[in-house]
């Protein structure tokens, strides 16, 4: 017997084509970080490109030199009059590394036990294939679209999205819309499925300590010489209190702080739920707030990488003339990443002394936190999106990651924004083994599908 629910009738009739195709869009190489890929992001753009055409859209790209190029894609409605929803996916995906940790090869898809494994197979190639298999379902169902489609699918979140941040001013005009879908977030589980109100900011930096002309004898100069990774290490720890408190100048002056009452409207994960994750009870965070709450609603100083000096195999006595840390800050509204990015750098750059020059490179301006209305016309199509695809109610969540150009984005188009997808925090994107199951990609396909059907009716309502 088929289903009420066209959107899981189709995607269970013709699994085996779209996961061949989901799977070529997977085999893409294409790192944002990484710019030797970049005839992989741009075979991939091509790739989407072509995608889009076929169901029907006028495509265009946008491009600066040296970054990948932005999809644009624009599905016109017979009415003119209709109401404009903007759909934003990337299609860069992280690096891989530590590659040796991968079960399967990061670019070659490989089933096992219902979940497809890969890297980008949840962040975001997953949750943007869902996407446009649900437009190809709808276009199919409704024939003609009863409002204006506009998408943007860029191929440089996982850098910062220095590309679309700078292209946004000029495109403005296209860009323009009534509401503004981003799908790139999770639910904490599928048994109580939820819509996310609010991403995190984020900025980046590298640091770097130089001491000594050159690297040393650890014998004849150790003990006497200052060492610029003890150095770093001390510097780094010094920027945390024992409390997990940011010991940074004017670091907190910004941040907005959620009354009781406006926290009862959010799901938080619960420290259990993170420790089945993680495989660690959360020890990390800032005392005095709930693990759910370190994770979303406050702030972080993270130090992403650190390295210097020798880490090969075997042994060499070595002092090192230089050391480097990757440090990044997650942000909650109302503080501004260039601020909060300057006042980091400064913090940093003040510690240097004769012995340990300490520079920091910032990574852009980062991009701002974003919480959206439980209330508008977009989260209330949504609300009815959910219901149909899990027949159970939605509750709200607020994402710990960020996404760099979701502040832009609302500004430049001027829509009610809202954030929605069907990842799991075990998917482990960023990741060994990143992972997205054939449930996902179906629940996705339909939540996307009824989220169309719901939006005019709910924009008018």
């Amino acid at each position: 017997m088929p289903s009420m629910n066209t959107y899981f009738d189709t995607f269970d009739r013709e699994k085996e084509a779209l996961l061949k195709e989901f799977f070529q869009l997977l085999r893409f190489r294409g790192l944002s970080a990484d710019l030797k890929t970049m005839p992989e992001l741009l075979a991939c753009a091509n790739f989407l490109e072509k995608k889009l055409a076929d169901l029907g859209g006028k495509v265009e790209k946008w491009s600066i030199d040296g970054h990948p190029p932005v999809v644009f894609a624009e599905f016109k409605s017979e009415n003119k009059d209709a109401p404009t929803l903007l759909i934003y996916n990337h299609y860069d995906v992280q690096p891989v590394d530590p590659e040796n940790l991968w079960d399967s090869p990061p670019f070659e898809p490989t089933i096992r036990d219902g979940k497809i494994y890969a890297r980008g197979a949840e962040d975001n190639k997953g949750q943007l294939f869902y996407s446009l298999t649900a437009l190809q379902i709808y276009l199919k169902k409704v024939k003609s679209i009863p409002f204006h489609l506009k998408w943007v699918i860029e191929g440089e979140e996982e850098h910062g999205s220095t590309a679309l941040h700078q292209l946004l001013p000029k495109y403005k005009d296209k860009v323009k819309a009534d509401g503004i879908l981003v799908i790139d977030v999770d639910m904490h589980n599928f048994a109580k499925p939820s819509i996310c109100l609010g991403v995190r900011g984020i900025v980046t930096m590298d640091l770097k300590v130089t001491g000594p002309k050159g690297d040393l004898h650890s014998g004849s100069c150790g003990g006497a010489v200052l060492n610029p990774i003890h150095y770093l290490v001390h510097i780094l720890d010094q920027a945390r209190t024992a409390d997990g408190k940011i010991n940074i100048p004017g670091f907190y002056d910004q941040v907005k702080t959620l009354s009781d009452s406006e926290k009862k409207l959010f799901t938080f994960e619960s420290a259990q739920e993170l420790s089945h994750v993680t495989g660690v009870p959360p020890a990390g965070g800032e005392k005095g707030f709930s693990s759910g709450e370190q994770t979303t609603i406050r702030p972080t100083l993270e130090i992403n990488g650190i390295y210097g000096g020798y880490s090969g195999d075997g042994f060499k006595t070595v002092l090192p003339s230089e050391a480097f840390a990757k440090v990044s800050c997650r942000l909650v509204p109302d503080q501004n990443p260039e601020e909060i990015g300057k006042g980091v750098k400064k913090y940093f750059e003040s510690k240097s002394n004769p012995s340990a020059k300490v520079e920091v490179h910032l990574h852009g301006t980062g991009g701002s936190s974003v919480q959206c209305s439980p209330k508008s016309f977009l989260t209330n199509a949504a609300n009815r999106a959910v219901q149909a695809t899990f027949e159970k109610k939605a509750e709200y969540n607020l994402a710990g990651g960020s996404i760099p150009v979701a502040a832009d984005l609302a500004h430049f188009s001027g829509g009610t924004l809202l954030f929605v997808g069907t990842g799991l925090p075990t998917d482990n994107i960023h990741a060994p083994n990143e992972h997205f199951s054939l449930e996902q990609l179906r629940y996705g396909t339909s939540l996307i599908g009824h989220l169309f059907e719901y939006f005019v009716e709910e924009f008018n309502r």
